[in-house]
């Protein structure tokens, strides 16, 4: 039979699909974006701003769950931007 995708045993293909999933990230794109001040969960705002368009729905749960991850880095940074 003849297989679409063939993976190696020894193949890592968890990288590339972390890259795959991180290029279209919102929250990556947010925390380099200079005119966003509010950094806290700024991915998952990013999707409530923009509902359903670009496929945002795909990504919003990995960005919600980014978003969380960073927290302890984007606190800080808002906190160090709005004083």
């Amino acid at each position: 039979m003849y297989k679409l995708f063939y993976y190696p045993r020894n193949a890592s293909w968890a990288p590339h699909l972390v890259c795959l999933i991180l290029s279209g990230c919102v929250t990556l794109d947010t925390l380099n974006d200079a005119e966003v001040t509010n950094k806290v969960f700024s991915g998952t705002s990013r999707h409530l701003e923009l509902g359903c368009a670009h496929a945002v729905c795909i990504d919003a749960p990995f960005s919600f769950a980014l978003d969380v991850i960073l927290l302890p880095a984007t606190i800080p940074v808002t906190l160090c931007k709005k004083s």
